[in-house]
């Protein structure tokens, strides 16, 4: 039987209006009485669960099993160890909104971002939903667009390792919420000195008129990416530190409190079972510091290392020391009026600023004098192996540089003294040992043609003054080398 093409119509009609009157039954009426196999097959698009046993949405599901994760808010500012990406916090941030935009006419996936966790110590990405909240919106444009985002592991020396990449968010348009999620199948261990990094994309799914995306993070939205994480986690890292940040004093976990929050009472011991000297920040003043049974007598103990990170001067003037026997002095820039060293007195002259060092070897020593005769335009440099005697090796002023010891190059016919275009003046020598005998001239003065190899040469006087100067020119074009010519050519002529 042939296709007839007005029959299916008109019949397709007349379900249509037997639905619409209700003379059929419909899906409000199906009674389901047995169970269903959907042999792989996907139903779509179901609303949100109300009531207990209502199905779930897979979106759902991924942010109800991510609730006791612990949430990374991103931030706009970059990380303070790698600036190349943006930062994150464990703690709801309260600052503005923010938002970063992308676009693009062509099919493709454009990275919107890069955002690393803090480094906390998180050793194992657990297997679990990594859940991305965050809003987006299209702002332009006609393409089709949707969000996803990837987990990497940074390595300390760089490397990103690729740790699982989410599904596709539903389509862009209007500002609107995103939720997005990936499955990890199994923990993933991190390297040491790892951080895990979330990169967030968008996919431009045709060609068409330039599209922009903007994605928006901080301010009232707070996006975030919600991980897995173990109940030892949140009891170590995550609860201590929201615990202080929401109450604004400390707690049995933590000792969050200062002694400007100590208004009236007595703080209980029993709050601090286990105060370590690491957490003791801004107690060394009285009556604090009287009461800490381990301190050592001095702070920092003499075995310390001691760092600082602004000026150390002295109440006023130079009327203290530094130390006599400091092993290690480590300094970007150094200014004294004079640094001295035990049992020395000998040191010529007895002016002027000086700093004397030992060799890495431990025997010699090396002083440097600043100031020298009370001016500052002299430096001298001596050497020394006891420090009662003193050898002069170089001094410089403001005008001349002299030197007590011989000057030698690092290597043979390595070095130059001046330039082809820095030339010295003049060079005063009693005996000069050289090997070629080089002019910087390239032309013959008399006749103005260039020197070749071969050429037989004599010195020319150019001038007389304090000093007789000469130029090379060729043989030939000398006056004796003329007028021997000359007399051979008449000779030649009697002959």
């Amino acid at each position: 039987m042939s296709f007839d093409a007005i029959a299916y119509s008109l019949a397709k009609k007349a379900l249509s209006r037997a639905i619409q009157a209700e003379l059929l039954p419909t899906l409000k009426d199906l009674v389901v009485d047995s169970d269903k196999d959907w042999q792989g097959h996907v139903i779509k698009n179901l609303g949100e669960p109300v009531d207990p046993y209502d199905a779930s949405r897979k979106k759902y599901v991924d942010v109800a099993v991510t609730g006791l994760g612990i949430d990374y808010y991103l931030l706009d500012a970059t990380d303070s160890g790698v600036p190349s990406y943006k930062s994150m916090t464990l703690t709801p941030p309260t600052l503005s909104e923010a938002y970063v935009e992308v676009a693009s006419s062509t099919p493709g996936d454009v990275e919107v971002a890069s955002w690393i966790a803090p480094t906390d110590g998180v050793n194992v990405a657990l297997l679990g939903v990594y859940t991305l909240h965050a809003q987006a919106e299209k702002v332009g444009g006609n393409i089709d667009v949707r969000m996803y985002f990837e987990v990497y592991e940074r390595e300390s020396g760089g490397t990103e390792n690729l740790i699982v990449t989410s599904y596709l968010s539903d389509l862009i348009n209007g500002r609107r919420d995103v939720v997005v999620s990936a499955i990890l199948d199994s923990n993933y261990s991190l390297a040491s000195g790892s951080r895990l990094v979330f990169k967030v994309y968008v996919r431009f799914l045709s060609s068409g008129s330039s599209t922009t995306v903007r994605f928006y993070y901080q301010g009232d939205v707070r996006s975030r990416v919600a991980t897995p994480t173990q109940k030892e986690v949140l009891d170590t890292l995550y609860a201590t530190k929201v615990h202080a940040l929401q109450h604004e004093l400390g707690g049995a976990d933590e000792l969050s409190l200062d002694a400007s929050q100590i208004a009236t009472g007595v703080l209980s011991v029993d709050r601090i079972p286990s105060l370590t000297r690491s957490k003791i920040t801004d107690f060394f003043n009285s009556p604090f510091w009287d009461n800490i049974p381990d301190k050592p007598s001095v702070f920092p103990s003499a075995a310390s290392v001691f760092s600082v990170d602004n000026h150390i001067k002295p109440p006023s003037g130079a009327t203290y020391d530094l130390g006599d026997h400091i092993k290690d002095f480590r300094i970007g820039w150094f200014q004294a009026v004079r640094v001295g060293r035990t049992g020395v007195t000998t040191f010529p002259p007895q002016q002027g600023g000086y700093i004397g060092w030992n060799y890495p070897s431990g025997t010699g020593a090396t002083v440097f004098f600043n100031n020298h005769g009370g001016g500052n335009t002299e430096y001298i440099f001596y050497s020394t192996t006891d420090w009662s005697s003193f050898k002069e090796l170089l001094r410089i002023t403001d005008s001349y540089a002299q030197f007590s010891v011989d000057i030698l190059p690092n290597s043979d016919n390595a070095r130059n003294i001046g330039s082809s275009s820095k030339r010295f003046a003049n060079l005063y020598a009693v005996n000069v040992y050289t090997g070629d005998l080089c002019f910087e001239e390239k032309v013959c003065d008399v006749c103005g043609r260039s020197f070749e190899e071969g050429d037989e040469i004599v010195l020319k006087v150019k001038k007389v003054d304090d000093y007789t100067r000469t130029v090379p020119i060729h043989v030939k074009c000398s006056q004796a080398y003329k007028e021997l010519d000359e007399r051979l050519r008449k000779l030649e002529e009697v002959m």
